[in-house]
């Protein structure tokens, strides 16, 4: 954040505030914009509106942080903020980069198994899990053509008639 969101910051916590029935200093919100300067405006309005979906509590700054690390600009791949995310092309490169970024973790640790011995064994655990994650994703794109194909026959065999 920059010193210019500190009204956008103020009114995002006094909706909260709000919604929550929650008396609410002008302390404690520079308070809290102190401690989330660091962090996107973009990202503390997803992270307050999530607390406000699963919280019963005016959020804390931890959870506030806490919630805005799983913030990802609309750029990035799993971001919240992509309308694109619901199509198929788009869910199919998401799956690949989650994969890919899964073999490079494997990748590493297999690395740190080569250098220090096997007895650590975490590489074994998580090969088993990439290639559980690959056969999902095998089922998932078999499971999606088939869908594909018998629509197919349908509008055929509906513009025949």
């Amino acid at each position: 954040m920059k010193k210019h969101d500190f009204d956008k910051f103020s009114k995002i916590l006094l909706a909260t505030a709000e919604a929550m029935d929650k008396d609410l200093s002008s302390q404690r919100i520079a308070i809290y914009f102190d401690d989330l300067i660091d962090l996107d405006i973009r990202a503390i309005e997803f992270a307050v509106k999530a607390h406000r979906k699963i919280a019963t509590f005016f959020p804390k700054v931890a959870e506030i942080r806490g919630l805005a690390k799983t913030w990802r600009p609309p750029s990035l791949p799993g971001s919240q903020g992509m309308k694109m995310l619901e199509s198929p092309q788009v869910a199919e490169e998401r799956r690949q980069y989650n994969i890919k970024k899964f073999q490079e973790i494997i990748d590493g640790i297999e690395a740190i198994d080569g250098n220090y011995g096997t007895e650590f064994g975490a590489g074994t655990d998580i090969k088993e899990r990439l290639r559980n994650l690959k056969e999902q994703d095998k089922k998932v794109r078999e499971d999606r053509l088939k869908m594909l194909q018998e629509q197919k026959r349908q509008i055929l065999k509906g513009g025949g008639q």
